[in-house]
C-alpha cells in the first residue's frame, strides 16, 4: 500500500528533529488545537504523523492532552486502528506520534461506487466499537476516509484534536461545512454516535453526487430536501435516514446502520468488502 501523507505536506527546507527518532519532513495542517506535521521514524525508517500540541494555545492543559491520547491509544479490539506509537514532551509543546494513513482519501479520489458501498458496514462496525468506548469523532468527511490501492475502503483518519471527544466531554469546535449534523452547530445539542452517522451518509451523499451537502442549518432554515437522485436506489433510504437533521430520526447506532448495508448489499448479491481491508486511524 502507497504511504501518500507526505505528499500533500508543505516541505521545510531543513532538517528538523523532533528528539533523537523522529526526523519532521514538512507541515500538513494547523487547523484545529494540533499543528500536524509529516516526518520519518528513523529507527524503523516509516512515515508517521507527528501532532504538536501548545497548552498556551488550546483548550486543554498539557497534563488533560496527555491524558486524552492516552485514553485513545488505549481502545482495543478494533481490527485495523493505527495506535498511537509514542508521546513526546519538550519545553514548547506535546507530541503524539501515529502512523501515517496509507492509500488515498475519497476526497482526493472518487472509487467506484459499487467498491465503496460494499465497504461501508465493516467501516460502520470499527465505527461502532469506537462508540463503545466511549469516543465519538466529530469530523468525518471525504478528506480523512481513506481506501488503499487495492480498493480496500474506508478507513477513518481523525488527526485532529477537536474531531475527537469523549461521550461526556465538554469541548467543541466549529464543525465542517455540508458534513456536520446539526447538534453540532447547537451549543447545546447532545452528541453521540448519530452524529458521525449524519456526517459518514453527508461523505458518502457528497463523493456520490460530486457535491458537498448544503449544511444542516441551512437545510434546516430553507426546509431544503437533500437530491436521492444521484444516490443507487436501494441506497437511499439507507442514506436518508442518516442525514435526518433530528437524531433520534436517524440510525439509532452504527451497528442498526450497518445491518441495514448488508440486508441491501444482499438483495443486490454484492459481496461484502472484509475488514481486513480496511485501515482505520484512530487518533486525535
Amino acid at each position: 500500500m502507497k504511504e501518500n501523507d507526505c505528499r500533500d505536506a508543505i516541505p521545510f527546507t531543513q532538517k528538523t528533529l523532533l528528539g533523537e527518532r523522529y526526523e519532521i519532513t514538512g507541515q500538513l495542517s494547523s487547523s484545529g488545537m494540533c499543528r500536524v506535521y509529516a516526518g520519518t521514524d528513523r529507527k524503523s525508517d516509516r512515515q508517521v504523523r507527528l501532532l504538536q500540541y501548545t497548552p498556551d494555545e488550546g483548550k486543554l492543559t498539557a497534563d488533560e492532552f496527555v491524558a486524552q491520547v492516552r485514553a485513545i491509544a488505549s481502545i482495543r479490539g478494533i481490527a485495523n486502528v493505527c495506535s498511537i506509537c509514542d508521546l513526546v514532551k519538550n519545553e514548547e509543546a506535546c507530541w503524539a506520534v501515529l502512523a501515517a494513513p496509507c492509500g488515498m482519501s475519497l476526497e482526493q479520489r472518487r472509487p467506484e461506487t459499487a467498491r465503496m458501498l460494499a465497504a461501508v458496514p465493516a467501516l460502520l462496525a470499527e465505527l461502532q466499537h469506537l462508540h463503545a468506548a466511549g469516543w465519538i469523532h466529530r469530523g468525518i468527511s471525504p478528506g480523512n476516509i481513506y481506501y488503499d490501492d487495492h480498493m480496500g475502503i474506508l478507513g477513518l483518519d481523525g488527526m485532529r484534536i477537536p474531531f475527537f471527544k469523549s461521550a461526556s466531554g465538554r469541548f467543541r469546535d466549529m464543525p465542517e461545512n455540508g458534513y456536520a449534523a446539526l447538534e453540532q452547530y447547537s451549543g447545546f445539542g447532545r452528541e453521540d454516535g448519530r452524529t458521525d452517522i449524519y456526517s459518514l451518509c453527508a461523505s458518502l451523499y457528497a463523493v456520490l453526487s460530486g457535491t458537498v451537502p448544503p449544511s444542516a442549518p441551512e437545510r434546516a432554515i430553507r426546509c431544503l430536501n437533500m437530491d436521492m437522485s444521484v444516490v443507487p436506489e436501494g441506497w437511499r433510504p439507507i442514506l436518508e435516514k442518516g442525514l435526518m437533521l433530528t437524531p433520534d430520526q436517524r440510525w439509532g447506532s452504527a451497528e442498526e446502520m450497518r445491518k441495514a448495508c448488508l440486508e441491501q448489499l444482499k438483495h443486490e448479491r454484492t459481496p461484502v468488502q472484509g475488514g481486513d481491508l480496511l485501515h482505520i486511524v484512530v487518533a486525535l
